[in-house]
């Protein structure tokens, strides 16, 4: 029920707001990694690939790369906090890196001020990666 209100607050309301939606966006993500289960690799993989699906039909509301590069990098921030590359696993790392390669297309994009700015969250990204 939160994701249809998030998804009709935005048609609504968040439109004309980029900064606004951008934060409820990453609130949303981290509440629906914060509501599932990462005890094993089954569910942890299930729940990862529902979370991307969302984050997925986030994305399509804004055609905005920097907003697009936010919110990739907020989602896989919280891959990272929740330690889920640890289980090792190849469809695990694979949604990752899928997210880092968009977060990389998306850099290229943007402006070479805003480059500045986000140049390190993803360079961490790229080291979590390959360790």
């Amino acid at each position: 029920m939160r994701a249809i209100n998030f998804f009709l607050s935005y048609y609504f309301q968040r439109r004309y707001e980029p900064q606004a939606f951008v934060q409820d966006a990453c609130a949303f993500i981290s509440e629906q990694f914060a509501a599932s289960n990462f005890s094993n690799y089954h569910t942890a993989r299930k729940s990862i690939v529902k979370v991307r699906n969302k984050l997925t039909k986030t994305l399509r509301m804004t055609k905005d790369p920097v907003e697009q590069l936010e919110l990739i990098l907020h989602f896989c921030e919280e891959m990272l906090r929740y330690d889920l590359l640890r289980f090792y696993a190849r469809q695990v790392d694979n949604v990752y890196a899928t997210q880092v390669r968009k977060c990389t297309r998306l850099f290229e994009k943007i402006h070479e001020d805003l480059q500045y700015d986000y140049e390190e969250r993803l360079a961490d990204l790229e080291h979590a990666m390959e360790i």
